[in-house]
């Protein structure tokens, strides 16, 4: 299912460039990274991705960040995007740019902490608020990141896909159990009592299944704890 996602990234500085390396090993299909600002030498200490060469190379930001993410990862599609950027914009302008894409029929996630982000964390279709950020950002967020990690926004995703296979898996179960068994009971094929016990099994099937989530790992969580093993 990751390999299937496609991700924006809109500013390739230290946080947009950081959440795109973790999307890169994280698998995720196709990713377009949207900068038209310029490496820049008054910054650079605050860049993981970037250095010194880079800015004296003259290429826009998302030109070198796509290089050297589809170093990371040679199977995913990294597109740059010199244009169409939206940077140092009001709380309202976040807003409406969130809900322009809306319209034209995208689903939108924002990542916030300040009050300034309160606005887009609303009116995004999900909003992931920092953990250490401002109180009106945590309480506008539907997901909040209590560790910090940027890490845990591409494992909720991962995760509410996994939620919803379990949910059609449960639902198609119970369908097809009750499709069978429930004329059979109708025409006295099966006992009242058989009835009532295969009803409890069914519904003990699907809340174990269910438990089964408590369990899971996410590909990313998986992924970094092999790295950090293997290294």
């Amino acid at each position: 299912m990751v390999r299937k996602s496609s991700v924006a990234i809109i500013g390739c500085g230290a946080l947009g460039s950081a959440a795109a390396q973790l999307l890169v090993r994280a698998g995720v299909g196709r990713i377009r990274v949207i900068d038209r600002d310029f490496v820049e030498l008054s910054n650079l200490q605050r860049q993981i991705l970037y250095n010194e060469e880079d800015v004296r190379s003259g290429h826009p930001k998302a030109i070198v960040c796509a290089e050297k993410l589809g170093k990371i990862n040679s199977s995913i599609e990294v597109e740059p995007v010199i244009d169409d950027v939206l940077a140092e914009v009001l709380p309202g302008e976040k807003a409406s740019k969130i809900s322009e894409l809306q319209e034209k029929g995208h689903l939108v996630g924002m990542v916030g902490d300040g009050v300034n982000d309160a606005p887009a964390l609303t009116q995004a279709d999900v909003g992931f608020a920092i953990g250490s950020g401002t109180d009106v950002a945590i309480e506008s967020g539907d997901i909040i990141l209590v560790r910090n990690d940027l890490r845990d926004i591409v494992a909720a995703i991962q995760l509410s896909k996994r939620t919803v296979k379990q949910v059609m898996q449960n639902l198609a179960w119970g369908f097809g159990y009750n499709t069978i068994l429930i004329p059979l009971a109708a025409f006295g094929k099966l006992y009242p009592m058989y009835a009532g016990l295969a009803m409890a099994l069914s519904s003990i099937s699907v809340t174990s299944w269910s438990l089964t989530l408590r369990r899971y790992i996410a590909p990313i969580k998986r992924r970094i704890n092999e790295e950090i093993t293997s290294n």
